[in-house]
């Protein structure tokens, strides 16, 4: 823990009237970084597609891509044309996701999807006890900007732009989302001409980029 235990951070501005759309990325000590990529984005990405644990809303994973998302987005509002469907799309963007996982529900999510205690443990409270540098044009701060220690490590600490655990850490959240979400009864249902078979899709996630489906029954029925 000790050996991961600093790290400095980068910031950017076009202007100084920007100073709001600041966005802190992480530089971390390299062998905690390739750690948390090891474990949160190459074995937990193969543990989640053998165990068909990432819902079918979520195209940001291996074998899938964007363009596959914009083409369901597509059949999804014709096939409401056609069927003259009350239907409606909401675009929801979690900003700035990866700063905004807390450690109570990133360490839930991350368990919920056969993520071992150990491991958990080690990406969420070094993120919270390490001390922080601000790296900017002007340089290295020489003292961290804010920190915490082993009692009083920040609860709320993100998943940290620019660590090799955010993306499938934020993933692991968003599943739990989804899956909430359907459960509520929100959602589209779509029948195979071909087959009759009916395919349910709540959501089109790509990462944090949510377009959230509604839809109400057919005025032809």
């Amino acid at each position: 823990m000790e050996k991961f235990s600093h790290g400095p951070t980068r910031k950017g501005l076009r202007s100084a009237l920007d100073y709001y759309k600041l966005r802190a990325i992480c530089l971390l000590e390299a062998d905690f970084n390739w750690l948390n990529k090891l474990i949160f984005a190459h074995r937990l990405e193969v543990h989640c597609r053998l165990h068909n644990l990432t819902p079918q809303e979520q195209f940001a994973k291996s074998k899938s891509c964007c363009e596959e998302a914009s083409l369901i987005k597509n059949l999804a509002t014709d096939g409401g044309r056609l069927l003259h469907n009350s239907s409606a799309i909401t675009s929801n963007d979690f900003d700035q996701c990866y700063d905004r996982g807390c450690a109570p529900i990133s360490g839930l999510a991350a368990r919920a999807h056969g993520v071992s205690r150990q491991s958990t443990r080690l990406m969420l409270q070094t993120m919270q006890c390490m001390d922080y540098c601000i790296k900017t044009g002007f340089g290295i701060s020489d003292e961290p900007a804010f920190g915490g220690s082993a009692q009083l490590g920040s609860k709320l600490m993100g998943l940290g732009q620019g660590s090799g655990a955010a993306p499938g850490g934020m993933r692991n959240i968003i599943t739990l989302v989804d899956n909430a979400y359907k459960r509520m009864g929100h959602g589209m249902a779509a029948t195979s001409s071909i087959s009759g078979r009916i395919f349910l899709l709540a959501a089109i996630i790509y990462v944090d980029d949510t377009d959230l489906l509604h839809c109400g029954p057919s005025s032809m029925e």
